[in-house]
C-alpha cells in the first residue's frame, strides 16, 4: 500500500500536519509486518492545540440547526461510501483485517444503520 501523506500526518486545528514531537510511530500491518505509515508524534503543545480547537469547534457545532447537522453527517457518510475501497485497503493493511470485516466496520459508520 502506498504511504499516503494524509495518513502520515495529524489533523490539528483544521490542518493536516506533522506532529512536533521528537518520536516517530511506525504503523505496521500485523499480518506481514509491512509499514503502513510513519507518523511523527505530537508533543504536548500539539495535543493542547488539538484539544482547544476541538472544544471551540464543538461550541460552534452546537449552534448549528439540527437539520443542517444531520445533512453534514449524511454527506460525511456519502464520502465514506465513495472512498469505501480505499478505506477497506487501509483497514486491511493497518490491522491485518479481512476485507469482509473491514467492509462491515465501514458499514457500521453509516448513520442510517443506527
Amino acid at each position: 500500500m502506498e504511504n499516503n501523506l494524509q495518513w502520515s500526518q495529524q489533523f490539528i486545528n483544521g490542518q493536516w500536519r506533522e506532529g512536533s514531537g521528537k518520536n516517530v510511530y511506525v504503523d505496521k500491518n500485523p499480518y506481514n509486518d509491512e509499514s503502513v505509515a510513519e507518523i511523527k508524534l505530537a508533543n504536548i503543545d500539539d495535543i493542547n492545540e488539538a484539544y482547544e480547537s476541538a472544544r471551540a469547534a464543538q461550541a460552534e457545532w452546537e449552534k448549528i440547526n439540527p437539520y443542517k447537522r444531520s445533512a453534514i453527517v449524511e454527506k460525511a457518510a456519502e464520502l465514506l461510501e465513495e472512498r469505501r475501497e480505499e478505506l477497506v485497503e487501509l483497514l486491511v493493511a493497518e490491522s491485518g483485517s479481512t476485507r469482509i470485516k473491514a467492509n462491515v466496520e465501514i458499514s457500521k459508520t453509516d448513520p442510517q444503520q443506527h
